[in-house]
């Protein structure tokens, strides 16, 4: 049914059943404001948690940093260490 067959319509309708239309068309566009208001504090809540994620990533150290943080700190290690891992880590013959 399109609009202009629902406004024809609305005179044949009691005071009362106009009341329920008009309250129904009053209660969707306080769902529709509703709906309106959350969006904009979604909108405002992700800006804000971009923006957190920026200055993370410009203070946070980067992997490689953290890494070299422990390079040349192993003990006991044999000295072909490096270049042998895979026959001392999985028992592959040394190359």
């Amino acid at each position: 049914m399109s609009a202009t067959e629902i406004i024809a319509e609305l005179p044949k309708l009691s005071s009362r059943e106009r009341r329920r239309i008009l309250n129904r068309l009053l209660e969707l566009d306080d769902e529709a404001e509703m709906i309106e208001v959350h969006r904009h504090c979604a909108d405002e809540t992700f800006q804000m948690l971009d923006a957190l994620e920026a200055e993370d990533a410009q203070n946070s150290p980067s992997l490689g940093e953290v890494l070299l943080r422990h390079a040349g700190k192993a003990v006991g290690l044999p000295e072909d260490m490096a270049a042998q891992h895979d026959h001392y880590l999985h028992g592959t013959p040394k190359r």
